[in-house]
């Protein structure tokens, strides 16, 4: 590793790699041979092409993000249809109790998939400090759209699945009068509009997401010619003060 600090390395190079371990272990006072590991390789990236590639796999996360949205749109829907068929019962039957749990354990994976594409992003950022990156913009956004991301899963998804759940386990009493099992359906008729609540609102912060991810595609090419901009002024520069020593 000392001798890559000082190596002349240029964009392009690979750097090929392997380690060596040898057991301390003695058999018949000897010990085994060294062994060598695979051979790994590393190929040097200008600042350009590291950008590129964050850029596709920002776009790549965006794919899951999308996929979550989707589904977070159908939940919506579904438990808006679980309040429509049971809004008028005492309590849930069987198949509603069973469709609600469900949604509850759809819910739970919808908000685990987002979590993950945030976990990629907070990954994204780390490489991007690693290396060094000047794609600033770049780290911003994606940083701010991991923080968008986790936000949703453990608030919106969370109270909804929660809010499904307090539904599903909603006990009528066969004592009470009239008013107050009205009183005890409109509450879980409540707790399920919550739910529904908590779900658009997932789905607007998943929507969000989405749309800030999309707007990386042309990033990359306009850092690229900003650079070639302030290297053409450069240049007229440089040539404009040749110039002026001629006439000087």
């Amino acid at each position: 590793l000392s001798k890559v600090d000082s190596a002349p390395l240029k964009v392009g190079d690979v750097i090929e790699y392997h380690l060596q371990v040898q057991d301390n272990f003695y058999f018949d006072s000897q010990r085994h041979d060294p062994v060598d590991s695979g051979k790994l390789r590393i190929t040097i990236l200008s600042q350009e092409q590291f950008t590129a590639a964050v850029n596709d796999a920002i776009n790549a996360v965006r794919d899951q993000v999308v996929d979550a949205r989707n589904s977070q749109r159908a939940l919506t829907g579904e438990t808006a249809d679980l309040k429509h068929d049971t809004q008028k019962l005492s309590q849930f039957g069987k198949a509603d109790a069973d469709s609600a749990r469900q949604l509850i354990a759809r819910q739970t994976t919808t908000a685990s998939q987002v979590k993950q594409a945030a976990g990629k992003l907070e990954d994204l950022v780390n490489r991007m400090n690693e290396n060094k990156s000047e794609a600033t913009d770049l780290k911003d956004l994606a940083n701010a759209v991991k923080n968008d991301l986790n936000d949703a899963a453990e608030h919106e998804m969370k109270d909804a699945a929660n809010n499904i759940d307090a539904a599903r386990n909603a006990q009528a009493n066969p004592q009470a009068n009239p008013a107050q099992q009205q009183q005890a359906t409109d509450a879980r008729n409540a707790k399920l509009d919550q739910a529904q609540q908590n779900q658009t609102d997932a789905g607007n912060k998943l929507d969000q997401a989405v749309s800030r991810m999309g707007d990386i595609g042309g990033l990359p090419q306009a850092i690229q010619n900003l650079k070639n901009l302030l290297a053409e002024q450069h240049a007229i520069s440089t040539k404009s003060n040749e110039v002026g020593m001629k006439n000087l």
